[in-house]
């Protein structure tokens, strides 16, 4: 039996369709910091575009550091974390203390974002797949977040962890988590803006963005079954996810 209300912060197909991720994202009692998200990302990626001025999307460049890479990666991945603490905080999630990779690692069963996969078409000499969260299907560790703390807490040792391959995956974790929790809405800040669908493999893309995203198929039961229309005019139209 399919979900009968949306969760705060964790966008599902419909039930009807499996493109369909619903207007109920567009609604403020869901998230009201959308477009701030979204253009937090757009300045991430335009930037992203701007070292590939300098340094060739390539596998000839996958260690090459520096430290306007640097710079990006810690952005990146402080915008994860601002990312997993909003939907952790939505949906009533309780900690004392700071939150930790552990404490986000709790959103991989409302998102399954290990099994997302986002293409970059500019890479040499073929179209990369980048997955990052694979670590999550069998744990809590990421590669490409340990070399943010590492770098993060020791650059005088560790600063080559600040490169092209961990910053690719950096911003890819933020494209993911936005789409988790804003489906086709995520990436134009300033309108309501639908992507369109590459028959050739199902992935996703929009003009707004150079990364085509393949999010996870759902079972029935994990998607949701609702009429918006309906639902958006009951006080309470969202539930909490437990997490």
């Amino acid at each position: 039996m399919a979900i009968n209300q949306p969760y705060y912060r964790i966008a599902r197909p419909m039930l009807s369709d499996d493109f369909s991720y619903g207007r109920y994202v567009l609604d403020r009692r869901y998230a009201s910091d959308r477009s701030m998200l979204c253009r937090a990302y757009r300045m991430l990626e335009d930037d992203l575009k701007i070292i590939f001025e300098f340094v060739e999307p390539s596998d000839d460049n996958c260690l090459t550091y520096s430290h306007r890479i640097y710079e990006l990666l810690l952005r990146a991945a402080t915008e994860f974390e601002t990312n997993c603490k909003g939907i952790l905080d939505a949906n009533g999630y309780i900690k004392n203390g700071n939150l930790s990779i552990i404490d986000y690692y709790k959103i991989e069963k409302a998102i399954r974002a290990s099994k997302y996969e986002i293409y970059l078409d500019i890479w040499r000499p073929e179209r990369k797949k980048i997955v990052p969260f694979k670590g999550w299907a069998t744990g809590h560790k990421l590669e490409w977040y340990a070399a943010y703390n590492d770098v993060k807490h020791g650059r005088q040792i560790k600063f080559c962890r600040a490169n092209i391959a961990n910053l690719l995956n950096s911003v890819a974790a933020v494209y993911i988590i936005l789409f988790a929790q804003f489906g086709v809405f995520s990436f134009n800040p300033y309108q309501q803006i639908n992507m369109v669908e590459d028959n050739d493999d199902g992935s996703i893309f929009s003009g707004e963005s150079i990364f085509g995203i393949i999010p996870p198929s759902w079972l029935q039961e994990g998607k949701y079954d609702f009429d918006w229309e309906k639902l958006k005019k009951q006080p309470s139209p969202f539930l909490q996810y437990n997490f």
